[in-house]
């Protein structure tokens, strides 16, 4: 028989190779975003938002996220979040 702290134990360390994992996907589709060019100069932070959501889709099958996906480029770094689109990604 399990206690509740092993079992607990044992939710924390699936919890903490879940996260792993994801940042790992993170990190694959951030390379890939980079490789095909999806962030560049005169497109809108949403259309960049969109091509991102897309490619995660079709690399790793994502369908939900636990967050809201927000690209800023430029003058908008810093903005909250109401501002997300207003912008196209410029030259530097």
């Amino acid at each position: 028989m399990t206690t509740a702290a092993e079992g607990n134990a044992i939710d924390e360390r699936q919890r903490a190779a879940r996260l792993v994992a994801a940042e790992e996907q993170a990190e694959a589709l951030f390379a890939e975003v980079e490789r095909r060019g999806l962030v560049a100069p005169g497109e809108r932070e949403t259309v960049v938002s969109d091509r991102v959501r897309d490619l995660g889709a079709a690399m790793f099958g994502t369908d939900r996220h636990w967050h809201k996906r927000v690209v800023r480029a430029g003058p908008n770094t810093l903005l909250p979040y109401q501002g997300v689109g207003k912008v196209a990604v410029s030259r530097r």
